[in-house]
């Protein structure tokens, strides 16, 4: 697959997840859905001389895989299932 194609997909299958962002990745042939939330330290950080640092950065998580798209598809309904289940 494009990696147009592929950018389309993370975002088709993250829809209605609440994340940021989101993109697949192919290590060793085997696609994997990254998802991430935009974080914000904002008086988080103080420095040694007691100033205060902010920077915004990712968290970012695996939520799925699979060999093909149908594999990662539905290893995404499974997480929703099991996120729905959680809360």
């Amino acid at each position: 697959m494009q990696k147009e194609t592929l950018d389309r997909l993370a975002k088709r299958l993250a829809r209605g997840l609440k994340y940021d962002t989101a993109r697949i990745v192919r290590p060793l042939g085997r696609m994997f859905l990254v998802v991430g939330k935009r974080l914000n330290t904002k008086s988080r950080w103080v420095d040694e001389h007691g100033n205060e640092k902010h920077f915004d950065c990712l968290d970012e998580h695996t939520i799925a895989s699979g060999a093909n798209v149908e594999e990662l598809t539905a290893s995404v309904k499974k997480y929703k299932k099991l996120r729905r289940r959680a809360v």
